[in-house]
């Protein structure tokens, strides 16, 4: 088996959470995140407008980078540069319509898994990392199949890019992800307001 191809990740990848409805609360909570040293940071917000999205987003990456971490959109590609942000992430839509890596290699992507199919795809255009889940059952996603570390790592054997494992996980499952092929965790419950990470 090849090596997989490592990136400098740290183990912990925040999705950020609810209440972007209310900047001023998202903002608290995303700077309390930052000061207890989350560094890599998806900015997901899914029930803002498209102007909403861009306003808040524009204020979540200079957050960031004042505290010298990395925020990756959960957008479309064309907004990273006029944001100013650091990379994209393709959900499972916008990864199957992409063949080709939609930013150039000074920008991170990354990707969602949930099968080989999509592994393979994602590795085929370019992508630095993916999130393979669920894991486990989520309070978000409570009736969809799970994979539980078996498959996990099955899947995560295949891969040739670091694998965060996303889905009912948390800090304390990192060295079980690593066990079993993955790389570390991606999580919005155990880590955007958890108490400590």
């Amino acid at each position: 088996m090849r090596a997989k191809r490592q990136a400098i990740l740290p183990e912990t990848y925040l999705i950020t959470g609810d209440n972007p409805k209310n900047p001023p609360s998202f903002l608290n909570m995303l700077a309390s995140c930052l000061e207890k040293g989350i560094t890599l940071v998806q900015f997901r917000a899914r029930q803002l407008s498209h102007i909403e999205y861009m306003k808040l987003a524009d204020k979540v990456v200079r957050l960031c980078h004042q505290y010298g971490a990395s925020v990756i959109l959960n957008n479309d590609a064309k907004f990273v540069g006029e944001l100013n942000a650091d990379g994209v992430h393709l959900n499972s839509a916008r990864l199957s319509s992409c063949q080709s890596r939609p930013l150039d290699k000074t920008k991170l992507v990354s990707a969602s898994c949930h099968n080989a199919q999509e592994i393979r795809h994602a590795e085929k255009i370019g992508v630095d990392f993916v999130t393979l889940s669920p894991v486990f059952t989520t309070t978000s996603h409570v009736c969809t199949d799970v994979l539980g570390w078996e498959n996990f790592a099955k899947l995560s054997s295949i891969a040739h890019i670091p694998v965060f494992a996303l889905g009912g996980v948390s800090i304390s499952d990192i060295e079980l992800v690593k066990k079993n092929g993955g790389y570390g965790i991606a999580a919005i419950r155990a880590l955007w307001g958890a108490a400590s990470y």
